[in-house]
This record gives C-alpha cells, structure tokens and sequence, in this order.
C-alpha cells in the first residue's frame, strides 16, 4: 500500500466520522420516532436485522435501541467515541504496516495516539528521549482550530488519556484531513 492510498483511507475515515455523526444526529432526534418502521403481523415490535457470518439473522428490538442511543447518556458518550477510536486504530495499523514511512511529526502523533488508546487510553512513554529524534506534534498541519490550537507528545503525558482528554473529536478530524493531504502530496 502506497503513502497515496493511505491517505485516501485517511479521507475515506474523515467522511465516515462525518457519516457517522450525522446519523447520530438523526438517532437522537425525537422525531426520528415518526419514521420508525410499524410491527410485524404478529403485533410484534419492529425488529432490525444484523446478518451472521453463517447467514442466518439476528434480530433485535429496533425501537428499544433507538430509545437507548437516544437516551442513555453513557451509552450517547460511547457512540460519540467508537468512530474516533476506530479510525485512530485503523488509520495508525495502516501506518505501521508501512514504518509510518517519513516519521513524519504528524505520523508520529498518530502512533502515539494509537499507541494508547489500544494500551487502555493511556500514553506510554517508554523512551522520553526518542521523542528529541522522532518528534510527534501538529504543528505544520494542514487543518486546526481557528485558533491554531496545537497538540504535542511529551513526556509528561505519560499514564494521561489519549484521547477525549488530550485530544478533542475535532481535532481527531482535523489530524485525519492533514493525514490525508500529507500523504495524498507524495
């Protein structure tokens, strides 16, 4: 896999957040109710369908689970994170297959943020000092906060939270977008 297809994972992943945010948007919108779909025959709730590898169904209360995306603050909390979760480990496994090619200071933060949100959300910092020969920031990104706001991996973050703590869910997005037009250019 070349730098110009993982940057286009990288883009691929920045739509998919957005995709996904949309329709958690929609998920918790009260009258998302209105266009839930009508019982079976047998007056039965409606039921959503998930396919098993095997091809037979598994069937759930399609209703009661809308109600608790909706409704359940923790449950809202963990679906606002898995996309952001899951694009960072998808993202930094793609860049390790390849030796996070130029180590870039951008691919180096996303090494250390994959690093720990797969070590229980915790940076470790192993070696202090191999952060002086492979720094890892966002400084020269191509996408931030109207303020300018950067993020950079120190020591001192070792044992703290990856991500939600450290980083923001749009600054997960704007890492994805720099990611992108960076490996999109070589």
């Amino acid at each position: 896999m070349s730098a110009q297809d993982v940057g286009r994972l990288a883009r691929r992943l920045t739509t998919g957040l957005r995709v996904y945010a949309a329709a958690l948007e929609l998920v918790r919108d009260p009258r998302l109710r209105d266009l839930t779909p009508s019982g079976n025959p047998l007056g039965h709730p409606p039921a959503g369908l998930a396919q098993r590898k095997d091809g037979t169904l598994s069937t759930y209360d399609w209703l009661h689970h809308l109600n608790v995306a909706r409704d359940d603050p923790d449950m809202a909390t963990e679906l606002d994170r898995a996309w952001l979760v899951s694009a960072r480990v998808v993202l930094g496994d793609r860049l390790a297959s390849k030796d996070y090619f130029d180590h870039a200071p951008l691919l180096e933060m996303v090494r250390h943020v994959r690093n720990g949100v797969v070590h229980g959300n915790r940076f470790e910092i192993r070696d202090p000092r191999a952060l002086l020969e492979r720094p890892a920031h966002t400084r020269n990104t191509v996408c931030r906060s109207q303020t300018g706001a950067t993020f950079e991996i120190t020591p001192n973050l070792h044992g703290t939270p990856a991500l939600f703590d450290f980083v923001g869910p749009s600054d997960v997005l704007d890492v994805l977008i720099s990611v992108g037009t960076l490996l999109l250019r070589q």
